[in-house]
């Protein structure tokens, strides 16, 4: 697409090669290897079967697209590459009055290739200050590529710095939307829920983990001064902090720590506690094995099936030589390839073999879908086989409601002079989408040909078998390696068996202990038995009521103080468990969306400013959450 760039640019670009072009001292060698009985190489960018005549253009554009060992098939494909490419890019470079003029006439020729969204001027737009205002770039991005996520999320952008606030937010809902059809976006999207999924379930578990822990801590100490009252404070702090890191000295790595906090932090508190502790044992361990599963599946089908990827990218847009190379080595087998391969053929005018290509497509699909049927009826149109189209188009009409599809039927109808029949199927399409349509109606009704729109494969068919494809286990047993590097990481029921263990026996020990050294007191249970002590001097007994007073009084200023600054603190110290998790999952959900910022896998140019306004929009909605549970836990600690 670098024929969309700016100018100086360009000549960049050129100036580059030019450095880069072949030497005449190297022609000369050729030459005398040629004399002496050799042969000099083809030249890659060498046509082996004549294209539709469009200009000579195309065979300048071409000269090294075609990479190396790909020679004949290769060299074919890219020169059609390039010829569709010059199309377009012949319309787009033309003198304008105005940048909507430019835009007309660019969606007029895709249009007349069959392509609805042009993403590479659109991105080019995006990018490109010098060539008009960011609101009229943006409309226009949104307009040659209304499927492309980035350029509805700019012109929502754009339409909120002009002060129209709800058209901005309409065209924001209208880029979400376009994630999931388009397929770079979506496999981006899928990858980056995934991990945010896995982060904010292991943080919050980690972090309540410890909370509950770290306040199980001080019963621990009591506990033992009371079993062994020879061990001083210091002694019985450091057996229990080298309790909670034996796990990961044995090498069991932070998911051995989290086993032990759940052992230390089980055996002691109220019920609730302990149920809350075991459900977040329990959300740790799925989100180490499922979660973590999904989120690497997600991301090798990023790159799993380089041919399903080149066939769609075929289908949808300007391929690059090494994409058309390999839909042309295995459109033989591969049916995406194929029916990719007869889309190209019918965008270079090669009709006869698009509708062999077609032909055979639909015949090894079984069951064909409609937009399948769509284009191979375009093509049979095309070679003015009316009635071969109309029975593709009416089998597709059946299984998909798209007037785009009922717009096609429409031409086929006209222009087998069935009247009647083009006007009830325009007007089942205008009942669906009237503004589609319209549009289509405009585009297309205005040229001679009757021209009808080809539907480039579904992403979510191609997603379907990057999702298919194996190569998620070797990732995510990586990834697990991180976390639990010993008997933890070998599968999810050992690792539920052992954090099953850890609690039964934290919480079996914690009963006991407490049957031996009696429940823990409070400060008022102590003042009220200090008062009913009898005998001793009264002064020392005000005194010591005082210090357990101001005692009480420094535990409170610490709690309100990490309540406020600690996630999910202020639940777990209110005797709210449940809000203790629930505030440090949110803490661990914004953090999460803050370093997924800048750290999930890079934008494939298709999500742009979409994934900053929706994680703006996610990180102040958990943020706002996050503050009204903290409000409420603390309003339900001083009621109480």
């Amino acid at each position: 697409m670098w024929g969309f760039w700016p100018a100086d640019a360009q000549q960049r670009i050129r100036l580059r090669d030019g450095r880069m072009s072949v030497s005449v001292r190297m022609m000369l060698c050729l030459g005398v290897l040629w004399l002496l009985g050799g042969s000099a190489p083809v030249l890659a960018s060498e046509p082996t079967t004549a294209l539709p005549a469009h200009g000579s253009a195309a065979a300048t554009d071409t000269e090294g697209l075609v990479p190396v060992g790909i020679r004949v098939r290769g060299a074919t494909e890219s020169m059609a590459a390039a010829e569709i490419r010059s199309r377009v890019l012949r319309v787009w470079s033309l003198p304008s009055s105005s940048l909507e003029e430019r835009v007309e006439r660019t969606i007029r020729a895709g249009y007349q290739l069959g392509m609805q969204d042009l993403e590479a001027p659109a991105r080019a737009l995006l990018i490109s200050p010098e060539l008009g205002e960011p609101l009229e770039r943006a409309r226009s991005a949104a307009r040659l590529a209304p499927s492309l996520p980035a350029s509805r999320a700019a012109f929502a952008r754009a339409l909120w710095d002009d002060g129209q606030w709800q058209a901005g937010a309409r065209e924001l809902s209208a880029a979400i939307r376009a994630v999931p059809a388009h397929l770079e976006a979506s496999l981006w999207a899928r990858v980056t829920v995934w991990q945010a999924w896995f982060l904010a379930i292991v943080g919050g578990a980690l972090l309540f983990l410890t909370l509950v822990a770290a306040i199980s801590i001080p019963a621990w100490v009591r506990h033992l001064s009371a079993i062994r009252e020879d061990l001083p404070g210091s002694s019985r702090f450091a057996m229990v902090a080298s309790l909670l890191l034996l796990p990961a000295v044995v090498g069991e790595g932070p998911a051995g720590v989290a086993a032990a906090m759940v052992f230390v932090a089980a055996a002691h508190g109220t019920f609730w506690r302990r149920a809350v502790v075991a459900l977040s044992a329990a959300a740790f361990v799925v989100a180490l094995y499922p979660v973590l599963q999904q989120s690497s599946e997600a991301q090798a089908a990023l790159g799993s099936d380089p041919a399903a990827m080149a066939a769609h990218a075929a289908e949808h847009g300007f391929p690059s030589a090494d994409e058309l190379a390999r839909i042309e080595w295995a459109g033989s087998e591969d049916l995406l390839a194929a029916r990719a391969l007869a889309l190209r053929a019918k965008r270079t005018g090669d009709l006869e073999t698009a509708a062999r290509r077609y032909a055979k497509v639909v015949e090894a699909s079984g069951y064909p879908s409609a937009d399948l049927l769509n284009n191979a009826a375009g093509v049979a149109l095309a070679l003015d086989r009316t009635d071969q189209a109309i029975e593709h188009y009416e089998r597709a009409a059946k299984r998909a409601e798209s007037p785009l599809l009922l717009f096609n039927l429409s031409q086929a109808y006209g222009k087998a002079i069935r009247l009647d029949a083009q006007d009830l199927a325009l007007a089942q399409a205008q009942a669906i989408d009237a503004s589609a349509v319209g549009l289509l109606t405009g585009e297309f009704g205005a040229t001679a040909l009757g021209l009808v729109a080809d539907i480039p494969i579904p992403a979510s068919a191609t997603r379907a078998r990057l999702q298919g494809s194996e190569g998620g286990d070797g990732l995510a047993r990586r990834a697990r390696s991180r976390i639990a590097p010993g008997f933890l990481g070998t599968g999810m029921s050992q690792a539920l068996l052992v954090f099953g263990i850890a609690f039964s026996l934290g919480a079996c020990l914690g009963l006991w202990l407490a049957r031996i050294v009696g429940e823990e007191t409070d400060a008022y249970s102590d003042i009220a038995r200090i008062l009913k002590s009898r005998g001793g001097d009264p002064a020392a007994r005000m005194v010591r009521i005082a210090q357990i007073r101001d005692r009480q009084a420094r535990r409170a200023r610490f709690k309100r103080v990490a309540s406020v600054l600690i996630p999910g603190a202020a639940g777990v110290l209110a005797g709210r468990p449940v809000m203790g998790w629930l505030g440090a999952t949110l803490a661990a959900s914004i953090l999460t969306l803050l370093w997924l910022g800048s750290a999930t896998v890079p934008d494939p140019l298709a999500i742009g400013g979409l994934a900053g306004i929706v994680g703006g929009l996610g990180v102040a909605t958990l943020g706002l959450a996050y503050l009204s549970m903290l409000g409420l836990t603390l309003a339900m600690k001083e009621r109480s």
